[in-house]
C-alpha cells in the first residue's frame, strides 16, 4: 500500500488479498500467546516445585541481612517526618519550661539525640519547619546539668559527633549549627571540684588538630573557631591550653618538616583560610610573658597583652615567633588584613629591637608586593606608631633604612627605585610617608636629613600632577601604562610633601 502511495504504477493489493494477510497475522498471533501461555504455565510448575534453578539456596544470614535493611528502612521512614519532628519538639518543650534539674538532662539526653542523630542528617525541607528544636537546644544548655549531660554523650559516643561535624561533614551551615551547640556546653558548664567533664572533650579537640585535622582541612573552620572561643574564655583555660601542648599542636598543622625538594604543605590561600586559627596563636602568644626577650624598657607595661597577669611562655612560643620566627615569616605575610595578627605583631615588637627590625623588613618587601601594597603599607603604620622607648629606632629604620650591607634601603629609596617602573605603587608609599608625617613629627627629621632624595621624589609627583584635570577625568600615563588620577587627596598629599622642605 505504502509502495502504490508512492508509485502510481504499482497496482494497489485487492481486497481478497488483503482478507488473507490479516487471516495469517491472526493466527501467527494465537500461535504466540500459546507458546508464551504455555511457558508462564511451565514457568509457575518449576517454582512451586522448588526444582533446578528455583531451588531457594539462599544463605539464612542474607535472608536476615533483608528483613534487617527492610526494617531499617521502615524505621527511617517513620523517623524522618515532619510529624514526629513535631513530636520531639513537644516533649523538649516540656524540659525547658521544668524547673527540675533531672528533667533538664533528660531533655538534653533526648534532644542530643534527636539533633545529631537524625535532624542534622535530614533534608532541608525538613529540616527548616524544625528550628525550634535548635532554639530549644540552646535554651536547655542554658543549665549546667545540660551542658553536662552533652557532654558526657560526646564521650560515651567516643567523640563520634564531634569528628562527624567538625571535621567530615562537607556541609558548613551543618557544622556551624553542631558547632554552636559543642560551643555553648563548653561555654555554659560549670565544672565542681571533683571532676570537670569539658577537660577530656577539649583534649580531643586538641588532638583532632595535629591528626585529623590534616586530612580534612577543607572542613575545619568551625574546629578551629571552637578551640578559639575556649582558649579566650579566661585564663585557667589559656594556661591549659599551653599545659597541653596546643601551640605545638597548632604549629604541626602549619608546618610539616620539608625535606630536600618537597614543597610547603599550605600555600598562601590556604593559610588565609585558616583565620581561626591564626586567632587562637594570637591570643596564646600575647597572654605569655616575653619580658625576657626585651631590648628596651624593661618594666613598661605591654598594652597589647591579653591578660594583666601573664603565664610563662613555652619553649615552642619562642622558637617560632622569636627565635627561627617560622610563623612571622611564612604565616604573618598572609593574614595581614587579620586584627589579631597585627595585635600579635604589636606584642612581640613592644620593648624588642630584634624582632621589630626584622618584622619590619619583612613588611617593606610585602609593599612592594603588587598584590597587597596597601595591607602591607596598613601593617606598617600599625607598628610604627607603637608608642615605646623603641619608636625612632623604628621610624629612621623604615623611612632612612640602616647601612648595612643587607639592608636595601627605606621607603624612599624604594620610591626613588620603583617611581618609573611602577608609579602607582611609588604614589601609594609616597602617600603613606605624608600621613605618618601627621601623627608622627620626628619623621619630618628623617626626611630632612635625606633632603636631596626627598626632593627628586617630590618633583617626580609635581610632574605627575602637573598637567590640569579634565572634566572627563583626565589621567597621567606611567612609563608601564599605569595610571596617576589628579584628584584632591593626590593634591593635598604633594602639598604636604613639599612643606617638609621648606625651612
Amino acid at each position: 500500500a505504502a509502495a502504490a502511495a508512492a508509485d502510481p504504477s504499482v497496482p494497489a493489493p485487492s481486497h481478497m488479498g488483503r482478507e488473507r494477510a490479516e487471516s495469517v497475522e491472526s493466527v501467527a498471533s494465537d500461535s504466540s500467546t500459546t507458546s508464551i501461555n504455555k511457558l508462564v504455565a511451565r514457568m509457575t510448575r518449576l517454582v512451586k516445585s522448588g526444582k533446578g534453578l528455583f531451588a531457594d539456596n539462599m544463605p539464612a544470614s542474607i535472608q536476615h541481612s533483608v528483613k534487617d535493611a527492610n526494617i531499617h528502612f521502615m524505621h527511617q521512614r517513620d523517623v524522618f517526618c515532619l510529624p514526629y519532628f513535631l513530636f520531639i519538639k513537644q516533649l523538649l518543650d516540656l524540659g525547658v519550661n521544668s524547673r527540675e534539674p533531672q528533667f533538664h538532662a533528660v531533655a538534653a539526653r533526648l534532644g542530643s539525640q534527636f539533633f545529631f542523630n537524625v535532624l542534622l542528617h535530614c533534608t532541608k525541607q525538613l529540616r527548616d519547619p524544625s528550628e525550634r528544636v535548635q532554639d530549644q537546644m540552646y535554651e536547655l544548655l542554658m543549665n549546667s546539668s545540660a551542658d553536662e549531660t552533652l557532654l558526657r554523650l560526646l564521650k560515651d559516643t567516643d567523640y563520634l559527633w564531634l569528628r562527624e561535624f567538625l571535621l567530615r561533614c562537607p556541609e558548613k551551615p551543618i557544622r556551624a549549627v553542631a558547632a554552636g551547640l559543642f560551643r555553648r556546653a563548653l561555654q555554659m558548664y560549670i565544672p565542681s571540684p571533683e571532676q570537670d567533664c569539658r577537660e577530656p572533650v577539649v583534649r580531643t579537640l586538641y588532638e583532632f588538630v595535629s591528626k585529623e585535622a590534616i586530612e580534612h582541612w577543607k572542613h575545619v573552620e568551625e574546629l578551629f573557631s571552637l578551640i578559639s572561643d575556649y582558649v579566650s574564655s579566661g585564663r585557667e583555660e589559656v594556661v591549659h591550653a599551653l599545659e597541653h601542648g596546643l601551640f605545638a599542636k597548632l604549629m604541626t598543622f602549619l608546618f610539616d618538616e620539608p625535606g630536600e625538594g618537597q614543597r610547603e604543605r599550605w600555600n598562601r590561600i590556604q593559610v588565609q583560610s585558616f583565620s581561626a586559627l591564626h586567632k587562637a596563636v594570637s591570643f596564646l602568644v600575647c597572654v605569655c610573658d616575653v619580658s625576657h626577650l626585651r631590648t628596651g624598657d624593661l618594666q613598661s607595661p605591654n598594652p597589647f597583652a591579653g591578660f594583666p597577669h601573664l603565664v610563662p611562655a613555652p619553649a615552642e612560643v619562642c622558637a617560632y615567633v622569636f627565635e627561627q620566627q617560622r610563623y612571622i615569616a611564612e604565616v604573618v605575610p598572609a593574614c595581614l588584613a587579620s586584627p589579631e595578627s597585627i595585635k600579635l605583631l604589636q606584642y612581640c615588637s613592644w620593648e624588642n629591637e630584634k624582632f621589630s627590625i626584622n618584622v619590619l623588613r619583612l613588611l617593606r618587601r610585602e609593599a612592594v608586593n603588587p598584590g597587597s601594597p596597601k595591607t602591607a603599607l596598613n601593617a606598617l603604620h600599625q607598628l610604627l606608631t607603637i608608642k615605646d622607648s623603641l619608636m625612632m629606632v623604628r621610624l629612621g629604620f623604615i623611612i632612612v633604612g640602616t647601612r648595612d650591607s643587607d639592608d636595601d634601603g627605606g621607603l624612599v629609596s624604594m620610591i626613588e627605585n620603583i617611581k618609573e617602573v611602577k608609579p602607582k605603587l611609588a604614589y601609594l608609599c609616597c602617600k603613606f610617608i605624608v600621613e605618618l608625617l601627621n601623627e608622627c613629627p620626628p619623621v619630618e627629621q628623617f626626611l630632612r636629613s635625606i633632603r636631596q632624595e626627598w626632593t627628586y621624589i617630590v618633583e617626580w609627583l609635581d610632574d605627575q600632577f602637573s598637567v590640569p584635570p579634565s572634566p572627563w577625568g583626565f589621567k597621567t600615563a606611567g612609563a608601564t601604562g599605569s595610571t596617576l588620577q589628579r584628584t584632591i587627596s593626590a593634591q593635598n598629599t604633594l602639598e604636604r610633601a613639599r612643606e617638609v622642605l621648606i625651612e
